[in-house]
C-alpha cells in the first residue's frame, strides 16, 4: 500500500512539472513569473529546475541564450545540463533552437544528449495545441490533486473527464 502511495505522489509531482512546463510555453505572464526564479537555479529543488528553465527561456527569448549557455557550461551535473538544453530548445525563436542544435556539430553537446534533436523534430511536426489545452490540463491537475482521478493503469484518463 505505501509503495502505491509513493508512486501516486511521484505521478503527481511529474504531472505538476509537466503542467508547469506547458503553461510556461503557452502563457507569457506565467513564464515571466516562473522564469524570474532562474536567478536562483542552483538553489532550486531538482523537480523545479526544468519548469523554471523553460519559463525563463520562453519569456526572455534570445536574451536568455547567453545566460543559459553559461549555466550549461558551468553545471556540474549532466541532469542540469540536459534540463537547460531542453529549455533552450523550448524557445519560441527558431534561430535560438538552431543555434543550440548546432552544438551537436561543434562537439559541445554530449552524444547521449543528441536525442534532443529528435524531440525537437517531433515537436515541430506535432499538430498545433488547441487553445483550451492549458485550461484542460489545469482542470485535470485540480482533479488529481483533489484525488478525484484514479491514477492506476486500469483507469486511463478519458477526454470526458476534462469536459465534465
Amino acid at each position: 500500500m505505501s509503495n502505491q502511495k509513493g508512486e501516486v505522489e511521484l505521478a503527481k509531482e511529474d504531472l505538476i512539472k509537466a503542467v508547469n512546463q506547458v503553461l510556461a510555453r503557452m502563457d507569457l505572464n506565467y513564464s515571466k513569473t516562473l522564469g524570474a526564479k532562474f536567478q536562483e537555479y542552483e538553489n532550486l529543488d531538482g523537480d523545479h529546475k526544468a519548469p523554471v528553465a523553460v519559463a525563463y527561456s520562453v519569456f526572455e527569448g534570445p536574451k536568455a541564450v547567453d545566460v543559459m549557455l553559461e549555466k550549461y557550461r558551468t553545471s556540474k551535473f549532466d541532469e542540469d545540463r540536459l534540463k537547460i538544453l531542453q529549455a533552450l530548445l523550448s524557445s519560441r525563436y527558431p534561430h535560438t533552437v538552431v543555434n543550440v542544435l548546432s552544438m551537436v556539430f561543434t562537439g559541445e553537446m554530449k552524444r547521449q544528449d543528441r536525442d534532443l534533436v529528435h524531440s525537437v523534430r517531433d515537436e515541430l511536426t506535432a499538430p498545433p495545441v488547441p487553445p483550451h489545452y492549458a485550461q484542460d490540463l489545469v482542470h485535470c491537475l485540480d482533479q488529481i490533486l483533489l484525488s478525484q482521478l484514479d491514477l492506476s493503469l486500469s483507469a486511463p484518463f478519458q477526454q470526458e473527464d476534462v469536459e465534465n
